[in-house]
């Protein structure tokens, strides 16, 4: 007992199982952060491989990726396809850098950036593939822009 009358004993237990509450509750914050940041890293990787192959191509051989995709050839669509693969190539840096951030705020900008990039990528594909600007290929577009959008929604949304 104190000079209060009160029981130190117990305050004193009381008080360490508090603590040991809140550091439970810090370590499984630390915990979940890590495996958002395991997902995200994955999910970066992904996108990273994707707007490399798809950029190299673009930029060094647009004619033949254009064809592929049915779309006519022109000096000024390769200009374009090349543009278009430049913009994929600084994608897939900015998405390799990435990879090592562990600032929450900074990883989940970016998710949500390219969230919205790629559901604007889809509308912009299925109008393609729907007006007859791309043939069946355009399909590959659509589901590459849909699976990456899924990818960041589920992580973005996740609690």
């Amino acid at each position: 007992m104190n000079e209060n009358g009160a029981q130190t004993g117990s305050l004193q237990t009381a008080s360490l199982s508090m603590n040991a509450s809140k550091l439970s509750t810090l370590h499984l914050q630390g915990r979940k952060k890590i495996h958002m940041i395991v997902e995200a890293k994955h999910a970066f990787t992904i996108n990273t491989i994707v707007a490399f192959v798809f950029g190299i191509g673009l930029l060094l051989v647009p004619a033949t990726i254009g064809a592929i995709y049915g779309i006519e050839n022109s000096a000024s669509s390769d200009l374009m396809a090349r543009y278009f693969g430049l913009t994929l190539i600084g994608i897939g840096l900015l998405t390799w850098l990435f990879r090592s951030i562990t600032d929450m705020a900074a990883v989940k900008a970016v998710i949500l950036a390219l969230l919205i990039s790629d559901v604007l990528g889809i509308i912009v594909s299925l109008y393609a593939v729907l007006s007859g600007t791309m043939n069946q290929i355009g399909w590959s577009a659509v589901i590459i822009y849909v699976l990456l959008a899924i990818d960041y929604a589920y992580f973005y949304f996740k609690k």
